[in-house]
């Protein structure tokens, strides 16, 4: 992570903000140059008016930042999780985000633009009371409000405020969610230690940022560049100001408000690759045809590049890996299968897909199991090992079965395994009543079919051995929108659900000559 991304949700949320407050700046001014003067006369109605859009203006704000927060909490988090990727930590049990906390920090904002719109609201009132009592013009008031959210009056004092909580509280609960995550991971491993982070250390930071900085947040974040801090100390800023991370809800508004820090965390020792073995046998990247190219292609070769960082594999023949505009799947393997001969086609990768890093470990794994494990047993030959490991060798086939044991024993398969053989519907009860939900069948099939757990498992296992950044992002969003789902579908493991997976695969690798 790069500090400049906390930029980008403060920018996402200021955007949000400033479309609502644009919104109603032109519906306070129609509704002044449609009121009929003189002012005395018509006040009121105008005046109501103006109340009832700083009230949508309200619940569109607390909406907008509510959803903001929820996903600076979940960056926070993942934050901590991505700075001791690679390293020996066992990250498999973490803590997520705290609901708690967004609900605390989503509480506390709706506050905060309270104070906001009803500061707007006395101000409006005031300067339209005043025309009334003046007898100015429908010109006069405007240009004593300003006409856009730029010129010096009430809309601009607004659209300050704002954006500055909207800035300010997608910082507070991104580090809020870090810290948490951190002091878990500590307590777990004595020895973490965390620095803080400015903003002129990220990549495209301006000469106006630099000069608007804190002197004291430069000095301290040079201070803990060479020597972190551990996590449970406090930073110190000088003057008998301490935070325990940037955005602290004890500092004061000056050391906080606009604010573009960050907290890292440290792993206790040196990091490092997860301890496994070393890829044997044949490389990976002869026995594919790469045609994809651009963004898809980069990521593509990237998860090649994975694949072979963890293992080698046999004599594999050379098929293409091709680009898709398909929309109704994110990647397909092909093969043609007769009597006489059966043979991969190909490896389809869509454009349209949200994991293309997971997709193609996904579809090299459907390869690998069609193809990978025929110089061992002829009869898989054009078979999918997955769906017949009782052709393999006696010396591989218990190693299977292991594998496909813990598939089975997992916590993610059983539940797949229930719905399938569960009721075609369901009921869940919701807030605001209950949802019925039909079960797809046919598609928990397809999901607890054997050569498609092969697949998804070995992508999930490529991620974690190989520790691509992409690929684990990518396997951390899977799972997020699963867990969120209402009815679930769950496609990956969480990381101590797969542990025993992942030491099956070890051992079948190994034993391969995959892995040395």
């Amino acid at each position: 992570m790069v500090v400049a991304e906390i930029d980008d949700l403060g920018d996402v949320a200021t955007a949000a903000v400033r479309e609502l407050l644009e919104q109603f700046r032109r519906e306070v001014l129609a509704s002044i140059v449609g009121t009929q003067e003189p002012f005395v006369a018509t006040y009121r109605q105008l005046l109501a008016e103006i109340d009832a859009y700083l009230t949508s203006l309200h619940a569109g704000m607390v909406r907008a930042l509510g959803e903001q927060l929820e996903r600076a909490a979940e960056a926070g988090d993942a934050d901590a999780l991505d700075e001791l990727r690679g390293s020996s930590l066992d990250l498999r049990s973490y803590v997520g985000v705290s609901p708690e906390l967004v609900r605390a920090s989503a509480e506390y904002v709706a506050d905060l633009v309270t104070g906001v719109t009803d500061e707007t609201r006395a101000r409006l009132t005031r300067e339209v009371r005043l025309a009334a009592l003046g007898g100015r013009t429908t010109t006069d008031l405007i240009e004593r409000i300003g006409r856009t959210l730029n010129d010096r009056g009430v809309f601009r004092t607004l659209a300050e405020r704002a954006e500055a909580i909207a800035r300010t509280e997608t910082a507070r609960i991104r580090n809020t969610a870090h810290y948490q995550q951190s002091v878990e991971l500590a307590g777990r491993y004595p020895g973490m230690r965390k620095q803080w982070v400015h903003a002129v250390s990220a990549p495209g930071a301006t000469g106006h940022q630099r000069r608007m900085s804190r002197p004291n947040h430069v000095a301290l974040a040079a201070r803990t560049a060479g020597e972190p801090i551990p996590v449970d100390e406090s930073f110190s800023l000088g003057g008998g100001i301490t935070a325990r991370f940037p955005h602290d809800p004890l500092l004061p508004a000056s050391e906080s408000v606009n604010c573009r820090c960050r907290v890292a965390v440290i792993a206790p020792e040196p990091v490092g690759t997860q301890q496994r073995g070393q890829p044997a046998g044949s490389a990976i990247g002869p026995s594919l045809d790469v045609t994809v190219k651009g963004k898809l292609g980069k990521a593509v070769n990237d998860a090649i590049s994975a694949i072979e960082s963890v293992h080698g594999d046999g004599p594999l023949y050379q098929i293409p890996v091709k680009p898709s505009s398909a929309k109704s799947w994110h990647g397909l393997f092909r093969y043609r299968q007769s009597m006489s001969k059966s043979r991969a086609v190909d490896i389809n990768i869509s454009r349209a897909g949200d994991y293309p890093h997971l997709t193609m470990a996904h579809e090299f794994g459907h390869y690998l199991d069609f193809a990978g494990f025929g110089d061992v047993a002829a009869g898989l030959q054009g078979e999918m090992m997955s769906r017949r490991p009782d052709l393999l060798p006696e010396r591989l086939r218990g190693l299977a079965s292991a594998w496909a044991d813990a598939v089975r024993e997992s916590k993610a398969l059983k539940m797949l395994e229930d719905m399938r053989q569960g009721p075609s519907r369901i009921t869940i009860q919701g807030t605001s009543g209950n949802y019925d939900f039909p079960i797809d069948k046919a598609y928990l099939r397809y999901m607890t079919s054997a050569h498609e757990v092969w697949a998804r498992s070995y992508a999930q296992y490529i991620a974690i051995r190989s520790g691509n950044a992409a690929m684990l992002r990518e396997l951390d969003v899977t799972r997020t929108r699963e867990r969120s789902a209402m009815v679930s579908y769950s496609g990956q493991w969480e990381d101590d659900d797969f542990a025993p997976i992942a030491a099956a695969f070890d051992a079948l690798f190994r034993e391969m000559g995959w892995i040395a």
